[in-house]
């Protein structure tokens, strides 16, 4: 009996020792499934020097030599050459019936024809609606077939010999500081084209524009597809070290930043500024260096912890 007691007993003791070791495994394998899901969230990126600008929007129009080609009867034109396309000195453009167009000059062919080719006048073009040029151009995409005799029909654009942007920006403290032979860049966001060019001529409006014709020489073509466009002036840019908003934390009354190397997680304090306020990001000043891997998601880390991306 005493022997049978011992066994009974030593059962148990081993019964208890499995669910130990099963809650054990249980646990282990959980934590090793939920750090991996924890890791999958856990974001970080890698710091780098970026340039910040500040901007002023408006208009740009684009001015360049133009030869236009006058309809030299009614009816219904074949495009010889389509819009965009280029032509040579001598060749035909379109046709009416069996009589052909032909140029004298090499360039780029467009049927787009508003009136302002080979507008000059820096005055002419600052006291247009702009807004309503650019609309209106919008809208003006389906060009028509018909031909009216004596009419301008298309044109030659020369696009090889230099071209004029005129830019129409409000007028203010900073875009008044701009001037005539300061060279400057003007991003056109439609086509993501930037330009630059030195300023020639400026002109302030009763109505608070300020209106800057820029020498830009060669161009990419694809600036000649449009008159007018929306457009962004960059009055000031620096180059700095920026850091996101969201992997800043606080710790003990310091800003800092969870940082990784080799694996490990680590803090760092860090100062910085937000004086890009329009922008997600802080500049940093001190603490970090471009090439640092930082934690995003802070919260979800703990510094010594290891982390596997």
């Amino acid at each position: 009996m005493k022997q049978n007691a011992f066994f009974s007993k030593q059962n148990r003791a081993v019964k208890v020792l499995l669910v130990l070791m099963a809650i054990w495994m249980l646990w282990f394998v959980g934590s090793a499934i939920v750090g991996q899901v924890r890791d999958t969230f856990v974001q970080s990126a890698e710091l780098h020097y970026t340039t910040m600008e500040q901007v002023e929007t408006g208009y740009g129009v684009v001015i360049t030599t133009e030869h236009i080609l006058n309809a030299a009867l009614d009816g219904t034109a074949e495009r010889v050459i389509a819009e965009g396309e280029r032509v040579r000195k001598g060749n035909a453009v379109y046709r009416i019936g069996e009589e052909y167009q032909y140029t004298n000059f090499s360039g780029r062919v467009s049927y787009n024809i508003d009136g302002l080719e080979n507008v000059s006048d820096i005055g002419i073009i600052a006291n247009l609606d702009l807004k309503d040029c650019y609309n209106a151009q919008q809208k003006k995409n389906k060009q028509t077939n018909t031909a009216v005799l004596g009419e301008p029909y298309a044109k030659v654009q020369e696009t090889m010999n230099g071209s004029s942007v005129y830019v129409v920006v409000p007028n203010t403290n900073q875009t008044a500081e701009i001037g005539i032979g300061q060279t400057v860049r003007v991003r056109f966001t439609e086509i993501d084209e930037t330009v630059k060019g030195e300023i020639v001529e400026v002109l302030n409006t009763d109505d608070g524009k300020r209106c800057m014709k820029l020498n830009v020489g060669l161009t990419n073509e694809v600036l000649f597809q449009h008159r007018v466009y929306q457009i962004e002036l960059p009055y000031n840019s620096e180059r700095v070290l920026v850091l996101p908003k969201q992997a800043l934390i606080k710790r003990h009354g310091a800003n800092g930043v969870y940082y990784l190397h080799k694996g490990f997680v680590f803090w760092k304090e860090v100062t910085v500024s937000d004086r890009w306020l329009d922008q997600d990001v802080f500049v940093v000043e001190s603490g970090l260096e471009e090439g640092d891997i930082i934690v995003t998601t802070p919260r979800l880390v703990r510094e010594g912890e290891n982390i596997k991306f």
